[in-house]
């Protein structure tokens, strides 16, 4: 019996917002490569396709152009996994072969499952968003109970766990016939990779210690002189740091430039922190621009437990270590300072100290004490455009629909917080 994997999204990709708005789960940034990639390794699948929210089935195509999206066809022997599968997670590929129909919960929550395709209609008559039916109708299967970290419920868990896949991930390249051809080790028994195609003027002035964990530098990556890397780290395709000092854990993507200082986070494809600044524990999306000196807080001062909000939710952390999730599309102005355990918004735009959650498409100029105003969303697709152009990008037209959607569904946020309508000036 083959198996055909079907990546499924539902209630618990509300927690990743802002960063899910604007992203299929299954395309987020895990360790080198994202969460779809990962699970065809771990999985040893070629058949996966994927079932997202129906305004981001484009988004979806463009990155995974060979992937089937949103079929609505099952076969009897499918098995349809959460999207939010913990890829790290043990046995992974032994659990996928049972043959017999069975559904595997983590608590109250959907893992995976080979299903009837009656159930499976049910379930993507929203696209997939909705498990809690299936769930109540587990007694018609045989059920798997397994542990907490078979699923990645939030942001903080997210970090930990794509830290730990890159020396996973490392231990795979090492094993690939082709990696000698594609990367160089510094020594023979290196922890570090760097690639054949990687531009790096003086390795001698660049610092990388693997002591605590392996470093992968991807294909024309460019490493200027002075800068720090700590592992376990991964550079992207064609990321520039200029000098910056990236420590443990950290991922970043591919085309990003990076100054200063990052720490323990992830940032998605395509997004800029040239100057001097501290990231920590943190999840930046796709395009965002942080201006020079923009740092976050990832400790309080009281060294306690952090609180984060999902909705009309607060949930702990359990963790006294954790900074921000910056949705796409996010421009910060110089000395921008955003306080412990914030969200900030798709396509917002920061001036000065942020200490409370910012909605999407919502200007916060703290430097003049005024109070929030709605972005317009014409100079917000229009900016978009300018800034993709500068890195030799074509803005098309699912980029805009998308911040079109987004807006719409966002604006009982800024309902809610009485944000008032305004211009940026373009």
């Amino acid at each position: 019996m083959t198996n055909n994997i079907i990546l499924i999204e539902d209630e618990l990709v509300k927690n990743f917002y802002p960063i899910t708005l604007t992203k299929p789960t299954a395309t987020l940034q895990f360790g080198t490569t994202n969460i779809l990639e990962n699970l065809k390794i771990k999985l040893n699948s070629s058949s996966i396709s994927i079932i997202t929210r129906d305004y981001l089935i484009e988004i979806a195509k463009n990155k995974f152009p060979k992937i089937s999206i949103n079929e609505r066809i099952m076969e009897d022997n499918a098995i349809i996994i959460n999207s939010l599968i913990n890829p790290n997670m043990n046995n992974l590929n032994k659990i996928i072969k049972k043959k017999e129909k069975f559904i595997i919960l983590s608590g109250n929550d959907f893992v995976a499952g080979r299903i009837s395709k009656k159930d499976y209609q049910e379930i993507i008559k929203k696209r997939g968003f909705s498990t809690k039916k299936l769930i109540k109708n587990a007694k018609n299967y045989n059920i798997l109970n397994l542990n907490d970290d078979s699923l990645i419920r939030y942001p903080w868990q997210f970090l930990k766990e794509s830290a730990k896949a890159i020396e996973d991930q490392f231990k795979i390249l090492k094993r690939m016939n082709n990696t000698k051809k594609q990367f160089k080790y510094l020594s023979k028994n290196s922890n570090i990779l760097i690639s054949t195609k990687a531009i790096i003027p003086d390795l001698q002035k660049i610092y990388i210690n693997s002591k605590n964990g392996p470093v992968i530098i991807d294909e024309q990556a460019l490493i200027e002189p002075f800068s720090v890397i700590s592992g376990p780290v991964y550079i992207g395709k064609r990321t520039k740091i200029l000098g910056a000092k990236i420590y443990k854990d950290t991922v970043i993507a591919n085309d990003c430039v990076i100054g200063g200082e990052i720490q323990s986070s992830i940032f998605h494809e395509y997004t800029n922190k040239a100057h001097l600044g501290y990231i920590g524990h943190s999840i930046i999306g796709s395009w965002v621009n942080l201006g020079a000196l923009t740092t976050n807080s990832d400790l309080k001062n009281s060294y306690g437990n952090i609180k984060i909000k999902f909705g009309n939710r607060n949930i702990s952390t359990n963790i006294n270590k954790y900074g921000c999730m910056i949705g796409d599309n996010v421009k910060t102005s110089i000395g921008s300072l955003i306080f412990t355990g914030k969200n900030i918004g798709i396509a917002s735009q920061l001036y000065g100290h942020i200490n409370e959650d910012i909605p999407s498409f919502t200007i916060v100029n703290n430097f003049s004490h005024q109070k929030m105003i709605e972005a317009d969303l014409n100079s917000i697709i229009l900016t978009q455009a300018r800034m993709m152009k500068r890195r030799g990008v074509v803005q098309q037209n699912h980029d805009k629909e998308l911040l079109k959607k987004v807006f719409e569904m966002t604006k009982s946020e800024r309902i809610k917080l009485e944000v008032k309508r305004g211009k940026i000036r373009i």
